[in-house]
């Protein structure tokens, strides 16, 4: 663990018994009353003080990690929480640490719980505002070859947000495109819902890019004739899927 000089804190701003006390796995009732307390602590830490944090972030971001993966629903949930108001103080200062976090974001999407979900989603737009897309971009990726349906379908809602937020330029474009791939693998999914926001997320990429190179594009892929014909006719229709309130796609 880190410790400041006085062994009193850890990670430069944390007091050393609310870590020690989220590690007491038997202890349930301790333990989420060191997660609230964290996110408390969190919650006050001034951005003026974030230059105490910064030599021990890599080391709180692990921390941070295997709390957003602990199997106790309260202190996954609220380290998702912890982590979204976290960013917020340290800013893009995270962004070489994106990687090694987005594996469990991604996990996240596919979770049984609706706020658990819900509460990714936007710490995971919050973290694509900070960083930008492309790294968010690249850990979700790797979601689309989760077994779980649910984690599948709820990236490629991650994909529409964020495609969604892209305006026309070549930067832009660029990283509309790198998507295509990435989208026409999804049409072939086994499950249909997964197929169909593959074709939502394709019809968001054709009014960044245009027809003629999402076509082009599309040639590149082993896309069947069927799915082609679907987008096809989504192409023609202008209406796009938007962002609900909540933050779901519609």
């Amino acid at each position: 663990m880190e410790l400041d000089s006085d062994g009193g804190l850890e990670f430069g701003f944390v007091p050393r018994k609310i870590v020690t006390d989220l590690q007491d796995i038997g202890n349930w009732k301790l333990r989420a009353d060191a997660i609230e307390t964290l996110q408390t602590v969190v919650g006050d830490l001034g951005k003026s003080d974030v230059y105490k944090v910064e030599p021990h972030l890599p080391a709180l971001v692990r921390f941070i990690n295997k709390l957003l993966v602990d199997p106790n629903f309260k202190i996954s949930l609220t380290a998702i929480q912890i982590f979204g108001s976290f960013i917020d103080k340290v800013g893009d200062k995270i962004k070489p640490l994106v990687a090694n976090v987005m594996p469990s974001l991604v996990d996240k999407l596919g979770d049984s719980k609706s706020a658990v979900r819900t509460s990714d989603v936007k710490v995971l737009n919050k973290l694509t505002a900070i960083v930008g897309p492309s790294p968010v971009i690249e850990g979700l990726i790797a979601g689309m070859k989760k077994d779980n349906a649910q984690t599948r379908e709820e990236v490629l809602n991650m994909f529409i947000q964020t495609l969604l937020k892209l305006k026309s330029g070549a930067k832009n474009e660029f990283e509309a495109a790198a998507l295509v791939p990435v989208l026409a693998r999804a049409l072939r999914d086994r499950e249909a819902r997964v197929r169909q926001v593959a074709i939502e997320a394709l019809a968001v990429t054709h009014s960044i890019i245009g027809a003629n190179r999402v076509n082009s594009l599309l040639d590149r892929e082993d896309v069947a004739s069927d799915a082609r014909r679907q987008l096809a006719d989504r192409f023609t229709v202008r209406a796009l899927p938007h962002v609900a309130f909540d933050g779901s796609v519609e």
